[in-house]
């Protein structure tokens, strides 16, 4: 019988099962899908940090504000057949203004137009940041505005997006 997450650790852990085949210092985002009117679709994102990143969240802990910055951008996908999403996320008042970034493939086109549709859908996602070990350091829910973004998602196609 599978049994309801109680912690934020134990809800990281059941939306990243392998978080620990990730590389240190990477962003990997996931889609998941609920029965709830309010919230049908989510947007989670896992940052497993280094020392530094770990240090810096940690301060903010203690007090402080932070600025986030969302970026998104299209890059040239390398088969020169379809375009990959670029995110990022820069925490401007942190110290050394830690940056997180993720390239979501266009060879993978049902994974970036879940990941395309989710950005339509979402008012905030949500940040999982960790230790090299796996302890979770900082869940942020971080505002999102699919509008502000509006010239780079449009560039992809809708026809599969909807699909």
């Amino acid at each position: 019988m599978n049994r309801t997450p109680e912690t934020n650790q134990e809800v990281m852990e059941s939306l990243f099962p392998e978080w620990n085949k990730y590389p240190l210092n990477s962003l990997i985002p996931v889609v998941t899908k609920y029965d709830n009117a309010d919230e049908p679709i989510a947007l989670s994102m896992l940052y497993i940090g280094d020392d530094e990143t770990v240090i810096a969240f940690q301060s903010e802990l203690k007090g402080g504000h932070i600025d986030i910055e969302t970026m998104l951008w299209i890059e040239e996908n390398k088969s020169n057949l379809c375009k990959d999403l670029a995110m990022s996320f820069g925490f401007m008042g942190l110290k050394g203004n830690p940056t997180m970034n993720t390239l979501v493939s266009g060879d993978n086109m049902v994974a970036q137009n879940e990941l395309i549709n989710a950005l339509y859908s979402i008012n905030h996602l949500y940040l999982f940041i960790t230790d090299k070990d796996g302890e979770l350091i900082k869940v942020k829910q971080i505002e999102w505005n699919h509008e502000e973004h509006i010239a780079v998602l449009s560039q992809f196609d809708f026809r599969t997006i909807l699909n």
